[in-house]
């Protein structure tokens, strides 16, 4: 009984965070419904213990909307905090109580209705997330066009557009990446501090075909691969669970993404290569080695980060009879290798300083206090995620240790390579290094208060038409 109640406020308390402040306002009065509704779907049984759900419905609306204090938080780089509250200011007063009714109806629902909505609720899910990101922030869907690829750069966000007009109109990305540093930066800029040397051409090249040309497009894909990792996460988890109880790892996972629409977070490299890594995750779950090979790899010419997964993937699957054939577990580690070495000849040949300096392998990291800052990264896209926060560290603990060994190589061993790496290199900045390492976090959470302590949950008996 302790257990399910445990499990059912943890189900209760991701939900409500995750959703209550990154939903869309105007469909903001569903997300009690969508709360009680993952309640009811990850809790095991039809003990006595369910009747809670209404009451903590109630319970977790009231504390979610109780207005936090700021300066309080580990959050003080997010000038944009006022997010976690101004969702929910209007809805303050009589909140808890319509959550008290929508735990009553999601609970009168017959059982044999709960699986077949959970596309239905995955897709509400996805078009609330995706609605909110784009529209916090509408015009910086306009900022693609603003630069003509000639103009001085004063900042990441200008030259990352400067060099994609440039490749769209036909520059290749080596000229076009080496000219923006070395030309077209303010003379006050040296050139070590100026020139990304880790910037690998993977994402430029993504945009420059995948959107043919349009510059709107690119954040535009940027959701559209935001909403194709949310339902790899939700593929992945029915290798061991229900289809509704798997929709609880995109409902954590989707704030982490969606986050870096309504600033310029979205054109960083990082979130690139994390959405296609995500892609990968359904596969490699099932033992398809071909698409994570592939899927790896193309995420390798974006981040040289990615060499950890990269390397994790053929140590996992050699643990796992399923991955066949074997050479092709190497194929991401081999592309690793090959993108990053040549990328480093060409960009210390441009820029012999960056040698010299030692680039960001150089830096003396600030240790526990970045890591802090950066697992804050996304914070003002939950509610409450100051006191979220250990939980849901505490459950992706608890997530990894459930998962079968060749998911717990790749995923815990990305956690614990790139944290590593945080602390000993993460400095200034570079918070946004937190989407590294949150949506592995959320989703070992989401699966984790899904899983069944009993083992993954047997299919459900079709019911007759």
């Amino acid at each position: 009984m302790l257990v399910r109640i445990l499990r059912l406020v943890g189900v209760g308390l991701l939900a409500w965070a995750s959703l209550a402040a990154a939903t869309w306002q105007p469909a903001f009065p569903m997300v009690p419904f969508l709360a009680a509704w993952l309640m009811r779907v990850c809790l095991p049984g039809a003990g006595p213990e369910r009747w809670g759900i209404p009451l903590l419905n109630g319970l977790l609306a009231w504390f979610l909307t109780t207005p936090t204090d700021p300066g309080s938080l580990p959050i003080r780089d997010f000038l944009n905090h006022g997010l976690v509250n101004q969702h929910l200011a209007a809805w303050h007063s009589w909140l808890w109580a319509w959550s008290v009714l929508a735990g009553l109806a999601v609970l009168a629902l017959p059982a044999r209705w709960l699986q077949p909505m959970a596309g239905w609720v995955l897709g509400l899910v996805l078009a609330g997330y995706l609605l909110s990101g784009a529209l916090l922030n509408p015009g910086f869907f306009l900022g693609m066009n603003q630069d003509s690829g000639m103009g001085i750069t004063y900042n990441d966000n200008s030259t990352y557009r400067q060099i994609y007009h440039r490749v769209v109109a036909g520059q290749a990305y080596y000229p076009a990446s080496i000219e923006s540093f070395m030309f077209l930066r303010p003379p006050t800029d040296s050139t070590p501090d100026s020139a990304f040397g880790y910037r690998l051409p993977g994402s430029f090249l993504i945009w420059k075909y995948l959107t043919s040309g349009w510059p709107l497009g690119v954040p535009v894909l940027f959701l559209v691969l935001c909403a194709g990792a949310m339902i790899a996460v939700h593929r992945a988890g029915l290798c061991w669970l229900r289809p509704g109880e798997a929709v609880l790892a995109p409902v954590v996972l989707g704030p982490v993404l969606v986050y870096g629409i309504p600033g310029w977070h979205f054109l960083m490299a990082e979130y690139w290569a994390m959405l296609v890594f995500l892609i990968a995750l359904p596969w490699f779950a099932s033992g398809r080695v071909a698409p994570v090979a592939l899927l790896v790899s193309a995420s390798t010419t974006i981040r040289e980060f990615m060499l950890a997964p990269a390397g994790l993937v053929l140590l996992a699957g050699l643990c796992d009879s399923r991955f066949r054939p074997r050479w092709m577990l190497a194929l991401p580690l081999v592309s690793s290798l090959v993108v990053l070495g040549a990328h480093l000849f060409v960009m210390s040949t441009a820029f012999p300083e960056i040698i010299r300096s030692g680039a960001v392998a150089g830096y003396r990291g600030e240790g526990f206090p970045f890591v802090v800052r950066m697992l804050s990264y996304a914070a003002p896209f939950y509610a409450r995620w100051d006191l979220m926060l250990p939980v849901v560290g505490l459950l992706a603990l608890l997530g990894l240790w459930a998962m079968p060994w060749p998911m717990r190589i790749l995923l815990g061993g990305h956690l614990a390579a790139f944290g590593g790496f945080a602390w000993r290199h993460g400095e200034g900045m570079r918070f946004y290094w937190g989407i590294m390492v949150l949506p592995i976090l959320a989703v070992l959470a989401g699966w984790f208060l899904a899983l069944r302590p009993e083992g993954p949950s047997p299919p459900e008996p079709e019911v007759p038409s």
